[in-house]
C-alpha cells in the first residue's frame, strides 16, 4: 500500500526539524571540539554501550507506558510542530537518531555521564532480551 504524500505543512515542519537537528549536531560538535572533549579515547565497548543506551531511550519514548502521556499530548495536534513531534515519537527510527545525538553528546561532555549511560545500556540489554523471549514464546 503506497504511502500518502505529505501535506505542504507537514513537509515544511519536517524540513524545519531537519535543519534544527543539523544545527544541534553542528553546535554540539563545535562545543565539544572547542572544549577538547572529542579527543577522549573511544572504545568498541563505549560504542556498544551508547548503542544499547540509545536503544533503551528510544524504546522508552516510543513504546513504554510511563511516557505515554508525552505521546498522548502530542497526538492531539493535527498539524504544525506538535504533529511533527507526534510523528517523531511514534517512529523508533526517527526518535532513535535524536536519542543517539543526546546519548553521544552527554557521553563526550563529561565522564560522569558514563555511569548513567552504563545503567541505561544495561536496561537496554534487559529490554532486548525481553523482546527476544516474548517473540520466542509466541
Amino acid at each position: 500500500m503506497p504511502e500518502e504524500p505529505q501535506s505542504k505543512n507537514a513537509a515544511f515542519w519536517n524540513f524545519i526539524f531537519t535543519i534544527f537537528y543539523a544545527a544541534l549536531v553542528a553546535g554540539s560538535l563545535y562545543f565539544l571540539k572547542i572544549d577538547g572533549k572529542l579527543e577522549n579515547e573511544f572504545t568498541i565497548l563505549d560504542f556498544f554501550l551508547l548503542g544499547l543506551a540509545t536503544f533503551r531511550m528510544t524504546h522508552l519514548l516510543v513504546y513504554d507506558h510511563i511516557t505515554g502521556y508525552i505521546r498522548d499530548y502530542f497526538s492531539k495536534f493535527e498539524k504544525g510542530p506538535g504533529h511533527t513531534i507526534s510523528n517523531l515519537l511514534s517512529c523508533p527510527w526517527c526518535t532513535g537518531i535524536w536519542m543517539a545525538l543526546v546519548a553521544s553528546f552527554f557521553y563526550f561532555l563529561t565522564p560522569l555521564t558514563w555511569y548513567i549511560i552504563f545503567i541505561v545500556a544495561l536496561a537496554g540489554l534487559a529490554t532486548f532480551f525481553e523482546i527476544i523471549i516474548l517473540r520466542i514464546d509466541r
